[in-house]
């Protein structure tokens, strides 16, 4: 087995190397992402639906339309928007930087546990838990995981776009790296304000809208 750097095997054949280290990091989260979009499909159809038909499946509290509407935007938010981001994230920011992408693990496994605090705030919404928020509405028990999850996908993508071979970076590498660092920071704050400092009424809706911006 060689014992030659990843940096080293890029250079020596980038593309190849490059597209072979990203393919099962990022098809995992773009699979991932299709899957929570799909989701969002069926129950944003079904919202629809209880707009013109509110007695359908009316004995049902967790087909309620309060419930499915906010666990659909869950979905489309929170499952598909944000990992797909993710995705195209890495595979930028590894091809531009003609590198490697970097513990491809963490990746993986960051997205594993957000895929989870995904499927548990998509639960508990559809189980009567939600925030009652516009842009947290999944129960506050589930950010931390989202956070550690992130963080760990965000590791990935930091050390490649820091372990780039070539040294500048365009306005979308910028952009991208950016919105990796700002994401996680929102999320805590947002998580520290509302459920560990208490902000309640007001101030809660006010935190959530700085989460949402």
């Amino acid at each position: 087995m060689s014992s030659e750097p990843k940096e080293d095997v890029a250079k020596q054949d980038p593309r190849e190397a490059v597209d072979r280290s990203c393919r099962g990091p990022v098809l995992f989260l773009a699979f991932s992402a299709v899957t929570w979009l799909l989701v969002y499909s069926v129950f944003a159809m079904l919202a629809g639906v209880k707009v013109h038909a509110s007695g359908m499946m009316a004995d049902s509290a967790w087909l309620a339309y309060g419930r499915i509407q906010p666990a659909s935007q869950l979905a489309l938010q929170f499952g598909f928007l944000v990992q797909l981001g993710l995705a195209v994230s890495a595979w930028i920011l590894s091809h531009r930087g003609k590198t490697v992408l970097v513990d491809g693990g963490y990746l993986i496994f960051g997205g594993m546990l957000w895929n989870i605090g995904v499927t548990l705030g998509f639960l508990g919404i559809l189980t009567g838990n939600a925030s009652g928020l516009e842009g947290l509405q999944m129960p506050g028990k589930v950010l931390p995981l989202l956070f550690f999850g992130f963080v760990l996908v965000g590791l990935s993508i930091v050390q490649t776009n820091n372990r780039r071979t070539d040294e500048e970076m365009s306005p979308a590498q910028w952009f991208l790296f950016a919105a990796t660092l700002w994401l996680p920071w929102v999320l805590a704050g947002s998580y520290l304000l509302i459920h560990f400092f208490n902000a309640k009424g007001v101030m809660a809706n006010i935190v959530d809208w700085w989460f949402i911006q």
